[in-house]
């Protein structure tokens, strides 16, 4: 620290900014590393320290988990284009809208409500 001119003070105003984001153990081992790996002294340490506790929050995250469960890919079945296009084709036409849907009960209540009423008068 004496090497890179690094102030206590500095680092422990920035860890005092930051200790409800990140752990003291945390924090302790990133600082370990930077100070490991700086080869000059930084301008801005509080911003040198933020990049690196970023970078290592990031990489912990692309750690995959070794107790999740492995992709497991589906077999896609090899289909003619003739059979694909029918099957598209009928998917399409099978398709029922809400107002389709509607529209049809609107009709057969229509229909209901004219039969009752005739019915009724006769």
């Amino acid at each position: 620290m004496i090497e890179f001119k690094l102030k206590i003070s500095d680092i422990e105003l920035h860890f005092n900014a930051v200790k409800e984001i990140y752990e003291e153990p945390e924090y302790g081992y990133v600082l370990s590393n930077l100070i490991d790996k700086m080869t000059f002294t930084p301008k801005n340490f509080a911003d040198v320290m933020d990049n690196w506790l970023k970078r290592n929050r990031d990489n912990q995250n692309e750690v995959p988990d070794k107790k999740a469960p492995e992709k497991k890919y589906v077999r896609e079945e090899v289909m003619p284009d003739d059979l694909k296009e029918e099957l598209v084709a009928g998917e399409q036409q099978a398709a029922v809208t809400t107002e389709d849907l509607n529209d049809q009960k609107k009709a057969m209540m229509d229909k209901w409500n004219e039969w009752k009423a005739e019915n009724e008068i006769n």
